[in-house]
């Protein structure tokens, strides 16, 4: 039979090295962890980032298309009011009205155009805050690594070890235990 001291010794010695290996795994594991967490964070950001100049782009479409439209209905404007001077009977009051309601016309259309481009404007607005939401999104879905701790696992490794010896009886004084047998009758 084994002497209980040597058994004691080699199981505490297993379990020592055991808990450091898995103290080393846990360490590890926990940098990959976080390594994936920093790329999948930047790029998170660049794909952000790359959302937002494509909506600064489109903004800015936005707007030279609502100023073009604003230049072309003033130009209607203008166009609408040389023929009606044109045509005009010699009759100031009626040219008067109708120059009133054409210039009524061309300011409603320069109206409706700015609360076009302004409703679109908000939109783009409400984008931009859906992209930094899914970035942020992005970024919480991958976990941080988180270490495990050294106190930890050395406390846990020396109360394993302290149980493997109280199996053994070391703290009984010397004497070891003694194994059970039934007996038949």
């Amino acid at each position: 039979m084994c002497d209980p001291v040597i058994g004691m010794a080699v199981l505490g010695g297993l379990q020592a090295a055991s808990g450091y290996a898995a103290y080393q795994e846990g360490k590890f594991n926990a940098e990959q962890q976080e390594a994936a967490f920093k790329r999948n964070r930047e790029e998170s950001i660049a794909s952000g980032m790359r959302e937002a100049r494509a909506l600064a782009m489109q903004r800015e479409q936005v707007r030279g298309q609502a100023t073009d439209k604003k230049l072309e209905a003033r130009l209607e404007t203008l166009r609408a009011k040389g023929r009606a001077q044109a045509s005009e009977s010699g009759v100031v009051q009626n040219a008067n009205v109708l120059d009133r309601e054409i210039t009524r016309q061309g300011l409603k259309n320069a109206d409706s155009i700015a609360r076009n481009l302004e409703a679109r404007e908000n939109q783009l607005d409400l984008e931009r805050a859906g992209i930094t939401s899914r970035m942020n999104t992005r970024i919480n879905s991958v976990a941080r690594g988180v270490k495990p701790s050294a106190t930890a696992a050395l406390v846990t490794t020396g109360a394993q070890i302290a149980g493997t010896a109280a199996n053994f009886g070391a703290f009984d004084g010397g004497t070891t235990p003694k194994t059970t047998k039934t007996t038949k009758d």
